[in-house]
């Protein structure tokens, strides 16, 4: 695997510092969305203790805590880059006209929560029949007892995409332009690795901090420099 549990620990140690950072210089909500995925290599970390080891409690439980995390991550993820627009006055959306669109982001994850219960069912990304946290091509990949029925009432993955990178887009051009960045160098990463979609998602999670490095860094460097124009 190109990936291990050091690359975890560095990417949660950046992680950290990073949420700190934004803490202190910009606001909670970038702050909080920091920390959000930086525990993500956390259970990683804890994920390569147990590794294939499907057995175990531990590696059962942290199958669970990766796909919660999942189904919470466009909730975060909005209110995040919403804090940071606001914070450097990229974006004439109010929180008051914002709001609306948080709460469906909430509302959303909490269906994809919702497909921890219910019979579990094959053929899509992250199910299995029994939880485990197990090796992939580079990185961890994990399977999760996931409802896939009934379809009118179960939300497939596409959920996930539809509110991650979707509602930012009404921001203004600064919200358009970083859901197209996250977007595109996930999909460079993942064709590039040549991995399944599963494998993908933990590989994004650890891709993700330094996305968000960039992110604050150019926004801090130009979103300034636009604001004075």
């Amino acid at each position: 695997m190109c990936f291990n549990i050091t690359s975890s620990l560095i990417m949660t140690i950046i992680g950290v510092a990073l949420s700190v950072y934004c803490y202190y210089k910009i606001n909670f909500l970038v702050a909080f969305g920091i920390f959000y995925f930086t525990l993500m290599q956390i259970i990683h970390v804890l994920g390569y203790l147990v590794i294939n080891k499907c057995g175990n409690k531990l590696n059962s439980s942290l199958a669970y805590v990766n796909y919660i995390h999942i189904a919470f991550q466009p909730f975060i993820f909005t209110i995040m880059i919403f804090g940071l627009l606001q914070f450097y006055n990229l974006t004439d959306i109010k929180y008051s006209n914002f709001k609306y669109v948080i709460i469906l982001s909430f509302i959303a994850s909490l269906f994809m929560l919702s497909r921890l219960w219910g019979k579990p069912g094959l053929g899509c990304d992250l199910c299995g029949l029994k939880p485990c946290v197990k090796s992939g091509k580079h990185h961890i990949t994990i399977q999760t007892p996931l409802r896939t029925k009934p379809e009118y009432f179960t939300p497939t993955f596409f959920i996930h995409f539809l509110f991650f990178f979707i509602p930012i887009c009404f921001l203004g051009a600064w919200g358009i332009g970083i859901s197209a960045f996250i977007l595109i160098s996930f999909i460079l990463l993942i064709n590039i690795l040549g991995v399944s979609p599963t494998e993908g998602s933990t590989i994004w999670c650890l891709a993700s901090i330094a996305q968000f490095l960039f992110v604050i860094i150019f926004v801090t460097l130009f979103g300034n420099k636009a604001n004075k124009k």
